[in-house]
């Protein structure tokens, strides 16, 4: 539901639309009701500056006819409903919830430049009219706005923080704008996004899940548990924000509280081949290494590509030194994807455990290439060239492992943001 402001005669309209029935409404919500619920109690400090000078009837008298031409609108009567708000700007020049309405009659008629026009002279007028910023905020998104909108939304929602509709149409304008972002690899530029969302409205359990999930890539960790702990708290039954939590305290090493949050979903989803892997993970850190296998083989069972349990698996077999069988599990890993560094490296490992160092040096050579941050691979390149007699190369491989090293365990901070309560960001590596 949008709504305008401006006096413009039918006969200066630079565009007009005809029959209704293919309108493209632009609001998300339908405007009576919250016109309604803005318009039936008398607000003198809406009237742009005439606050009390105006008697009481008077104020209810146009109140009321802001009520008729807000359900015009609602009935998408626009002609009626502009002839009514023209006869209020006629008296009223400077009245900001007449022009709001205007707006959004012109937003219905497809005149955009019109409606932004009236939509930013109420703000003027009234800077404090929520109702104002929230239908800009509309326009501005349909019409690929997307940063200036957001600024809007938000700004509505401080003003008037229980709008359900500005909910609605931040958490949406801010979920595409973050997964846009992601998709260009620019993951700061999302957690940003959805920080300032969050902000704006700090229970909504779809940015909050978008937030954790961002947070983790990020490699955020005590971010991401702070924010699905919160998540989870508001939205118990939110089975995506459980996983989330879960994965989160897999993250921060907490393994006793991650292994009973990943039992209670899959309670629930029983058939999740990503949780089990998860589940198996925990165990596998735990050092229970049967039931981490169990989990890991019902994960591929459910899911035959679910290459990571394979990999698992195959550093299960390692471990066991059963090289044969983890040389097979590595292989199945590389068949569906060739450039997978752990896989690559746990070829090079096997090799290098049964003295064969050329084909070592070829497999984790191959892993860095791969996966030049994955320590791993540089540390044990650097065992195997010291094999080879190569001590130079040996020495530069394992100070790449160590500074790897020290980097996974450092803390990867950034400055406070703005909001309510800045927060601190935590450091580690989501597997």
């Amino acid at each position: 539901m949008l709504r305008l402001a401006r006096t413009v005669k039918r006969s200066s309209m630079r565009c007009f639309c005809g029959a209704a029935s293919t309108l493209v409404v632009l609001a998300i919500h339908p405007i009576s009701s919250h016109a309604q619920s803005r318009f039936t109690a008398p607000q003198q400090s809406s009237l742009q500056g005439e606050q009390t000078s105006e008697p009481n009837g008077q104020t209810l008298e146009r109140n009321g006819e802001l009520e008729q031409a807000a359900s015009r609108i609602a009935a998408r009567e626009f002609t009626k409903a502009e002839v009514l708000l023209e006869r209020i700007l006629g008296s009223e020049p400077k009245n900001a919830e007449a022009i709001t309405l205007l707006g959004v009659v012109r937003a219905e008629q497809r005149c955009y430049d019109d409606a932004e026009k009236l939509f930013r002279q109420a703000i003027e007028l009234n800077p404090r009219l929520a109702m104002a910023h929230e239908n800009l905020a509309l326009l501005l998104s349909e019409t690929g706005q997307a940063r200036p909108a957001l600024e809007e939304y938000e700004l509505s929602l401080s003003l008037n923080p229980e709008s359900v509709t500005a909910k609605q149409g931040l958490t949406a304008l801010a979920e595409r704008q973050a997964l846009v972002a992601r998709g260009n690899g620019d993951r700061q530029g999302a957690l940003d996004i959805l920080l300032d969302a969050t902000t704006a409205d700090p229970k909504e359990s779809r940015l909050l899940l978008d937030l954790g999930t961002v947070e983790l890539e990020m490699g955020l960790n005590q971010d991401a548990r702070a924010t699905f702990q919160l998540a989870h708290s508001l939205h118990a039954g939110d089975l995506q924000i459980l996983y989330g939590l879960a994965r989160a305290e897999l993250a921060v090493q907490d393994m006793p509280t991650a292994e009973s949050h990943m039992r209670e979903y899959l309670a629930q989803r029983s058939d999740d081949a990503t949780a089990h892997f998860g589940l198996g993970r925990v165990l596998q850190m735990l050092e229970r290494t049967d039931e981490a296998k169990r989990e890991f083989e019902r994960s591929v069972e459910l899911q035959p590509r679910q290459t990571e349990s394979y990999y698992e698996l195959g550093d299960i077999a390692v471990n066991e030194a059963n090289y044969e069988r983890a040389g097979e599990l590595f292989r199945k890993v590389l068949a569906a994807d060739p450039l997978h560094g752990g896989a690559l490296t746990g070829l090079g490992i096997v090799a290098y455990r049964q003295k064969q160092y050329e084909q070592a040096n070829e497999y984790l050579q191959s892993a860095i290439k791969s996966a030049p941050g994955y320590q791993p691979a540089h540390y044990y390149c650097a065992l195997n060239l010291k094999r080879l007699g190569k001590d130079a190369e040996s020495e530069r491989e394992l100070q790449i492992a160590l500074d790897l090293d020290a980097q996974a365990k450092g803390a990867a901070r950034r400055p406070p943001l703005a909001g309510p309560k800045p927060r601190e960001r935590g450091a580690g590596e989501v597997h």
